[in-house]
Order: C-alpha cells, then sequence, then structure tokens
C-alpha cells in the first residue's frame, strides 16, 4: 500500500492512476488528512508534496520519523527541480529519498520499486537480526541459568533438571563438595519455584552449637532452658510458606533428624520446652559435602530422613570434573569485580591445569586476589597465586586427583568421565570404548554419582 499526499487534484488523480496498476493507493491532499490516514492504515511507503497548506511536507515527515510505529515507513518528496535547498532539508528532516518534478509514470515506478525493494531487505535484515540475537540468548541461557555459570554436560543436565522440577514441592537433596556452588543451586531452584515470592531462609548446621539448633529451628518458650528470658519463633515458622536451605544437613544431631523428618511427614513440630502442636508448610532444600549412605552405615544419619530428604538429588561435580567451565567462569568473575580487565593466555592456560581442591569458591578467590595485584588491564601469569603456579607437578596425574591420594577409585572415575565425554554422554558407545557391559557402566555411574 502507498499513502500519497499532494494538494493538487489532478496531481493526485494522475499518480493514483500510475501506481494503482501495480499497487493499492490511499490519497491526501495535506499532512494533516494525512495523519489521520495513518490512524487506519500503515502503508508500505509514503510519496509527499512539500509545498502544502495547513501542514506542510517537513511537518509532515518530522512527525512520522518521531512515530515508533511509523518511522520505518520511507517516504519519498517530490520536489521542483530549482529546489535544492529544500532537497538538503527534506533529507535532514527524516525523508528517504526525493523526486523531481516533472516527472514521467516510468521514472515514478522505478522509484517506487527500488525503494520498496530495499524496504523489504531491509525488513529482512531486521528479522535476520532478531533471530541471531533470539539465538545468541538461548546459547547464553546454555551457558548460564539464574547464577550458575557452565556449558559442560553435567552443567547442562543440571540446568535441564531444575527445568524440570520448577514447579514441584518435592523436597531436594543437593549433594557435592564444597565450593562448588550448592547454595546457588538452592536459590536457583527458590527463584522458580511456586514459592519464590515467600520466605527463603538459610541455616548452616555447621555455623550453630548443636546444643542451639534444635531451639533454632523450633524455637523455645519463655524458661525452656537457661537463657531463655522470652518466647522465640524458630527458622521453620519463619520460613511458613516458603522454602528452607539446610546446609550441611549431615551435621545434624540424631535428635533433631528425628525432629526433622516429623516437619516432613507432618508438616507439624512443637516447640522446645512446648506442648503446643504448630502447623507449617515449608519446603526443604538440603545439602551436603558427605557421602550420606556411608554416614547411614555408621549410624550417624537416619535412613528414613535421607529418602525423605532425597526424593529429587542434584549432585554438583567437583571444577576439576568439568575444567571447560573455567574460561566461562573467569570471564565472569572479572566482569563482576572489574568488567574493563582481561586475562592472559599463560595465565588462563594455568588456570585450566590447576586442581581446584576448593573448586568454584577457590578460583573466584583467585581472580579477584588477582585482579587486586595486577598492575596493568591484563591480568599475567605471575598475578596467580604461587600454589597454582607449581601445580605443573600436579596437572600431570588424572584432573580429578586435586591433592588428595591417587586412589583405583578415583581413577576408575576419571576414565569413565573422560569416556562419556569423548562419545558425548552415549552410554551405549561410551560402554564399547571401555570394554564393559552397559549395566556395568549404569552402577559404576550410579556409584560414582556421574551426571550424564
Amino acid at each position: 500500500m502507498i499513502l500519497f499526499i499532494d494538494d493538487n487534484l489532478d496531481v493526485r488523480r494522475y499518480v493514483t492512476g500510475i501506481l494503482s496498476k501495480e499497487y493499492e493507493v490511499i490519497t491526501a491532499e495535506d499532512g494533516l488528512k494525512s495523519l489521520e490516514k495513518l490512524k487506519e492504515y500503515i502503508p508500505d511507503l509514503i510519496i509527499s508534496d512539500i509545498m502544502m497548506p495547513r501542514m506542510d511536507g517537513y511537518q509532515f515527515c518530522k512527525s512520522v520519523k518521531s512515530n515508533p510505529e511509523l518511522r520505518h515507513i520511507p517516504l519519498i518528496f517530490l520536489t521542483a527541480k530549482a529546489d535544492t535547498e529544500l532537497k538538503i532539508e527534506g533529507l535532514e528532516e527524516g525523508a528517504d529519498d526525493y523526486i523531481v518534478k516533472p516527472f514521467n509514470s516510468q521514472e515514478l515506478l522505478a522509484r517506487v520499486k527500488s525503494m520498496l525493494r530495499i524496504q523489504k531487505l531491509i525488513r529482512e535484515n531486521i528479522v535476520k537480526e532478531k533471530k541471531i540475537a533470539e539465538l545468541i540468548d538461548v546459547l547464553d541461557e546454555k551457558h548460564q541459568y539464574h547464577n550458575l555459570i557452565g556449558k559442560s554436560l553435567p552443567m547442562q543436565e543440571i540446568y535441564r533438571l531444575l527445568e524440570k522440577i520448577k514447579n514441584k514441592e518435592s523436597p531436594v537433596l543437593i549433594s557435592g563438595e564444597t565450593g562448588t556452588g550448592k547454595e546457588l543451586v538452592a536459590h536457583a531452584i527458590q527463584k522458580n519455584s511456586k514459592r519464590k515470592d515467600h520466605p527463603f531462609i538459610i541455616l548452616n548446621c555447621t555455623a550453630i552449637s548443636k546444643s542451639l539448633l534444635e531451639s533454632e529451628l523450633f524455637g523455645h518458650i519463655k524458661g525452656a532452658f537457661t537463657g531463655a528470658v522470652a518466647d522465640k519463633k524458630g527458622i521453620f515458622e519463619l520460613a511458613d510458606g516458603g522454602t528452607l536451605f539446610l546446609d550441611e544437613i549431615a551435621e545434624m544431631s540424631l535428635s533433631i533428624q528425628v525432629e526433622l523428618l516429623r516437619v516432613l511427614e507432618e508438616g507439624t513440630f512443637r516447640p522446645v520446652g512446648g506442648s503446643e502442636e504448630k502447623k507449617v508448610s515449608v519446603r526443604i532444600i538440603a545439602a551436603t559435602n558427605k557421602n550420606l549412605k556411608k554416614l547411614i552405615d555408621q549410624g550417624r544419619f537416619r535412613e528414613d530422613l535421607f529418602y525423605r530428604i532425597n526424593v529429587i538429588n542434584i549432585h554438583l561435580p567437583p571444577l576439576r570434573e568439568r575444567k571447560e567451565d573455567i574460561p566461562l567462569l573467569v570471564e565472569h568473575f572479572i566482569k563482576e569485580s572489574n568488567g574493563k580487565k582481561r586475562i592472559s593466555e599463560k595465565a588462563l592456560n594455568q588456570l585450566m591445569k590447576y586442581s581446584y581442591p576448593g573448586n568454584v569458591r577457590e578460583l573466584r578467590n583467585i581472580i579477584e586476589r588477582a585482579l587486586m595485584l595486577c598492575e596493568s588491564n591484563l591480568i599475567n601469569y605471575k598475578d596467580l597465586p604461587l600454589e597454582v603456579r607449581k601445580d605443573a607437578r600436579r596437572s600431570q596425574l588424572p584432573s580429578n586427583v586435586g591433592r588428595q591420594e591417587l586412589t583405583l577409585e578415583r581413577m576408575e572415575r576419571e576414565t569413565i568421565l573422560q569416556a562419556l565425554k569423548q562419545v558425548k554422554g552415549n552410554k551405549l558407545k561410551a560402554a564399547k570404548l571401555l570394554n564393559i557391559s552397559r549395566s556395568t557402566l549404569y552402577v559404576k555411574i550410579e556409584k560414582y554419582h556421574i551426571a550424564c
């Protein structure tokens, strides 16, 4: 559709006669009438005279180009041969082209076709750019989930699992070494849940003495024990309707484990020293860096509680088992602390060799330290801590050994991980590569908590 504007009726009829053979044409006699038309129609092209009563072409052009919904429409001015200044002014106001009067039908059609062709290419380019931007967003999302960073196979599996459980209410058990990001996973679960607008309380079970932990969780009444000078609400009551993250749950005493199990099964608890039952609705997310099954065998953790909190299990791999994520993490930590600085190739290569006994938390500390010490905008090899720089000998060992004693079990786990990585997670191919049966591979994957 083309909108043609001219105060001369004969010119409007002449131009309409030429263009209507190939295009739909609507006309108006001045800028004000044209703006009214644009409330009903969105044309593909506007052709306008300049000198018109009430609102001239310049004012009309300025109005169109300042409107976000109309500014994309190409506009051609009609101008007399001698109006060089008018041409310049028209282009400055935002016009895309001009046609000199008098003109013939062939010239008019040629200019119109050319402008519409250009406009089509622009639209196609916009669509392509939008698709590229969407693709970049998708790729970025695959490398990050809330505050979790990583593109490795184990992290992708964790992202997919987090998506699957985002509308669930079941308890979650997060396992993994210290510093792997268990609290970040808990935050991601809470932010994606139905309880995201309700309290989210974090309790580190190692930060409170075992004698005070019961009171902290369930509260107490005045006089329940020495120092209980007033009633106090516990964390369960404060978290009612929301989520409670119990970090290092393995440190709980067996007696408190019994009370926790009761809350999970019945939704009720009794404050220390009290007789009145209190009812709550709290989702539990627990985390541990211990092997709870071993603790069960040792009588240090209740088996019934384990199965109650282990409805959904998320195992975070150590950083040494997902080293392809290190460059992304380094970039993220630099941006977080000081986006202007970069890291040298030599320094990054050394970071890739290091074993990270402290996992992601240790890498963050290394980067923060290097940013403070580096004297330029580039983090160099010399800015890295001594223990990272002298780790060359350890880097010759399998990457998951780190500073721990090399054992057959660790070597076997590393071999399985390398095989899975080589075949991009295909278990059947990995079993063939390892020369073992698929059922044996599944048993070992379960044994070593390998996410794949």
